[in-house]
């Protein structure tokens, strides 16, 4: 036998090799064709479903957002309000922040202070964002100085400035010291300009305002005293 010959019944033995791994595979996929047939378009059906889901959440994000719109722009005052009001419930969740949003700057914005109070609340409540959080109660807050609950008011900012993030402590402490001062407790309004006194990023603009509010309420404190 010559090399020629020794060669090709080499590959005759592998290649009957291969013919026998591969056959109990072909002859599997061969019996069940028809549930993989089944499988491979199931798939197929889901990634359709998946994508008409995709483009209808788009459509109705896209036809809600004109509606918000509509509504923002065709309406005024209590009107609005209304309007808003009966859609919000149809809102997708996604969009329902920004109509009570809407909600809580129309309400302050009609002197509605009760109401906005309430939105700002369902505002922060709804979210676990940070900023959010502290955007919606300093709302909350000043909603509340304005309808006259300057206990309340009060009560959310000194809450809010052990929890808010330090960015945010010059404006809280000027909301505070506003609200106490209008609720002449003067220790604490004095305190709040005070810590806003100190604080470096104030310039001198500021600090001569800060200067006299400080002159002012030590001045009251002292009347008090004597």
């Amino acid at each position: 036998m010559n090399n020629s010959e020794k060669k090709k019944g080499a590959l005759d033995r592998v290649q009957d090799e291969i013919n026998e791994e591969i056959h109990p595979l072909l002859q599997k996929i061969h019996d069940h064709i028809k549930e993989i047939g089944i499988v491979v378009g199931a798939v197929i059906l889901v990634a359709a479903g998946m994508t008409g889901y995709k483009f209808y959440r788009q459509k109705t994000v896209e036809t809600a957002r004109a509606e918000l719109n509509r509504i923002t722009s065709e309406n005024q005052g209590q009107d609005a309000i209304k309007a808003l009001q009966s859609f919000l419930p149809q809102a997708p969740n996604g969009m329902k922040q920004a109509v009570r949003f809407e909600l809580a700057t129309r309400s302050m914005e009609s002197k509605d202070y009760d109401r906005a109070a309430r939105y700002w609340l369902d505002i922060d409540s709804a979210s676990e964002d940070s900023n959010l959080h502290v955007v919606a109660t300093l709302g909350r807050a000043k909603a509340l100085r304005l309808s006259g609950n300057l206990d309340q008011s009060l009560e959310v900012l000194d809450k809010l400035l052990k929890t808010a993030p330090d960015e945010y402590t010059q404006s809280i402490n000027f909301e505070r010291a506003a609200v106490a001062e209008e609720n002449q407790q003067w220790q604490k309004a004095l305190n709040a300009y005070q810590d806003l006194k100190s604080e470096a990023s104030m310039t001198a603009s500021n600090q001569g305002f800060l200067d006299y509010k400080i002159a002012q309420l030590q001045k009251k404190l002292n009347q008090n005293k004597s």
